[in-house]
């Protein structure tokens, strides 16, 4: 039982080949373009985050929420469209809130730099294990929401 486990978690962990990730995309109907327009917004909601907060000793949980609910009607602001209306999306908003939460505002003593993850996920031309994978299709997911889908 100990080596189908071993088995299992060495074959998460490897780097899929770029044929089997491309296959995973084309299955998972992804579309390049709206998958970059999704990368920017979330770069672009980085960047506003890191460079406009005040600090752990200047904020309380309240106000961090505050300037994260700041951060994305400006980032919407700037990136809605006809056809997507990022601010219409409370999965994506609730996904990098909590994301933003864990890994950025509550974390006193490290600040994990988002930017080189989103920037890895969101990379087509290069290897990623299974769970990357997963982690990238699921967030392209919850933003295909904000998405207009239009039947005429």
């Amino acid at each position: 039982m100990i080596e189908n486990l071993d088995k299992l978690l060495n074959r998460m962990s490897r780097p899929l080949s770029l044929i089997e990730t491309e296959l995973l995309y084309d299955s998972n109907r992804i579309v390049y373009e709206r998958s970059d327009l999704y990368i920017d917004f979330i770069l672009t909601l980085n960047d506003l985050i890191e460079t406009t907060y005040f600090g752990h000793d200047m904020m309380d949980e309240q106000q961090r929420i505050n300037h994260y609910d700041w951060c994305w009607n400006k980032v919407c602001d700037l990136v809605n469209t006809k056809v997507i209306k990022f601010n219409n999306n409370d999965s994506a908003y609730v996904y990098l809130l909590d994301t933003y939460l864990e890994s950025f505002y509550n974390d006193k003593t490290i600040v994990i730099h988002l930017k080189n993850f989103w920037g890895h996920i969101f990379n087509y031309n290069i290897k990623k294990s299974k769970p990357e994978i997963d982690t990238y299709l699921r967030i392209y997911k919850i933003f295909e929401d904000s998405y207009n889908k239009k039947v005429y």
